[in-house]
């Protein structure tokens, strides 16, 4: 996504409304507000629409944003001029990716990391259409980075210091793009080993963003996976 600094991502030509909703309770995403931008989560999808007085319409969800705001706002359509998928941002070298990346950085990050510097991993990152999201093959490159210094110029207006600056990870992607890892979360990274390449968020409503997933191997066992631990044990078939 592209944008002038501050701005809405503008929706690609020809866009229409998607068939059925875009995300789902739970999916992390960027909606707009006044002043810029902010994360958070879906937790109501379809709710009445209380401006309406005839009760017809309505928001397609309502998001909990991140500390320090912390309040449910409306997500009044279903369109990345409004709400967008949180994502790791930076694949297109687009310097706007910046932005979205600082909108997206929590106030607080733990310290320890799941990868280190050469780890190959997944990343989520747009799809062509920018309005789902697949998984992307790379390598670590960097981790622990600070974006202070770039932070301080671009949003002035929010207290930066050396804990609320960090990026957990800098990833180079197969296809040459580099984007940034703004959590270290198993809905942005995954180890590349346990995550194939392929959509995350689909058109067709496929998804692949569960933290658990059982599936069966080359040798006909059955596995079942933590994408947050990266444990991996054998289980029994499913039924």
């Amino acid at each position: 996504m592209s944008t002038p600094p501050g701005s809405p991502p503008g929706d690609p030509p020809g866009y229409r409304p998607p068939p059925r909703p875009r995300f789902s309770k739970g999916d992390r995403v960027l909606c707009a507000i006044e002043g810029g931008w902010h994360a958070g989560k879906v937790e109501l999808l379809n709710e009445d629409d209380p401006s309406d007085p005839t009760g017809q319409r309505k928001l397609p969800y309502v998001v909990k944003l991140d500390a320090p705001i912390g309040r449910l706002i409306s997500v009044p359509e279903d369109h990345n001029n409004c709400c967008a998928a949180e994502v790791c941002f930076g694949q297109r070298g687009v310097e706007d990716d910046l932005w979205w990346t600082l909108y997206c950085l929590p106030h607080f990050q733990p310290k320890t990391r799941r990868f280190a510097k050469g780890h190959r991993v997944a990343c989520a990152v747009e799809d062509p259409s920018d309005n789902f999201s697949r998984w992307s093959a790379g390598t670590v490159i960097e981790v622990n980075f600070s974006l202070e210094e770039d932070a301080k110029k671009i949003l002035p207006d929010r207290k930066w210091d050396g804990a609320n600056s960090i990026c957990p990870y800098w990833v180079k992607l197969d296809n040459g793009g580099l984007v940034f890892v703004h959590r270290d979360d198993h809905v942005l990274i995954r180890d590349l080993a346990l995550q194939a390449e392929g959509p995350r968020q689909s058109a067709d409503g496929k998804r692949c963003l569960d933290r658990l997933e059982t599936r069966q191997r080359d040798d006909g066992t059955w596995e079942k996976i933590d994408h947050n631990t990266l444990n991996v044990r054998k289980v029994p078939p499913p039924e």
